[in-house]
């Protein structure tokens, strides 16, 4: 009678704490929730980036990362753009910081952010938005898997762990999709491809570049990496007839059709050229590694194997 007047006592107790009683009912108890500490990340340079919470107010100078933040949701955070930002059409909206490699230092502490996102090559401007206290992050991703490592990242410093895990498994699943299609195909048997990046001199895309990892997950051979050439460097004809590519793609800022290539006397004898297998496709789903690259991905996939991808 007392055991069980004692039992109906701490159960009354409980039920008024709000607490649980695992040990009677025979549960194990559950670990209580950890208090939220600093948000650390390691960017593209090495660095540790640490705030102590979550991103209220951010600059993203660079249209990858923009495009992601908006992706994610994150889109009334956002406080400043680069000036080449341009999608999604809310970007044209907000504050601008300067051009890609030219950024206000001025304007973007005018902004208050407590945290700016950019590319390598502003490290001066970084380093007096650093002094100012304000919290830098550099990503320049160059292939797929890093391009989804950055969103997690940029996920976690902004609190929207959820929903960049969910754009990170859409992604994935498109870009399975793609190499799932060209798996088989035996390396001797792949295209050989030559990414067009300027025609005056003629420049292209080295073997450690996005647009390379591009080439390659569509189950293309870059002709750059036959050569184990790197960053974007000039290529005479003499060694594109060389490697003769099977297939040409380029820019739609450089070629905003296909003719502006196979025009090129230079390039007459190519064999890409002569069977006509010129491409272009939109700068933006190639160039930039965000949300819309596989989109990017299915377009050179389509280019180098049109009978796989109708």
């Amino acid at each position: 009678m007392l055991k069980n007047r004692l039992l109906t006592w701490l159960l009354v107790l409980l039920l008024i704490t709000g607490l649980s009683l695992p040990l009677i009912v025979g549960c194990a108890p559950s670990k209580a929730p950890e208090a939220e500490g600093p948000i650390r990340v390691v960017d593209d340079t090495g660095r540790e980036i640490i705030l102590e919470k979550a991103a209220e107010r951010i600059v993203s100078a660079a249209p990858n990362n923009t495009e992601i933040l908006f992706a994610l949701g994150l889109g009334q955070k956002v406080v400043g753009v680069g000036d080449s930002d341009d999608y999604p059409e809310e970007v044209k909206e907000k504050e601008k910081v300067g051009g890609l490699y030219d950024l206000s230092v001025e304007k973007i502490i005018s902004l208050q952010p407590d945290l700016v996102l950019v590319i390598s090559g502003v490290e001066e401007a970084a380093a007096q938005l650093e002094d100012k206290g304000i919290v830098i992050y550099t990503a320049e991703p160059k292939t797929l898997d890093q391009t989804l490592e950055n969103i997690r990242k940029i996920g976690q410093l902004t609190g929207a762990h959820a929903q960049a895990q969910e754009l990170i498994s859409q992604m994935q699943e498109d870009i399975e999709a793609v190499k799932s299609r060209v798996a088989d195909i035996a390396e001797e048997k792949r295209p050989k491809v030559f990414w067009v990046v300027w025609n005056d001199p003629l420049m292209s895309a080295g073997q450690d570049t996005f647009i390379s990892d591009l080439i390659v997950t569509a189950g293309g051979v870059n002709i750059l990496a036959l050569d184990g050439l790197t960053g974007w460097p000039e290529y005479s004809v003499e060694k594109l007839m060389e490697h003769n590519p099977d297939v040409i793609i380029a820019p739609e800022s450089l070629a905003p059709t296909p003719d502006v290539i196979l025009q090129d006397a230079r390039l007459s004898s190519v064999k890409a050229v002569q069977g006509k297998r010129v491409y272009v496709v939109p700068d933006n789903l190639v160039v930039r590694p965000g949300p819309r690259v596989t989109q990017g991905l299915l377009l050179v996939a389509k280019a180098i194997h049109p009978e796989l991808f109708q």
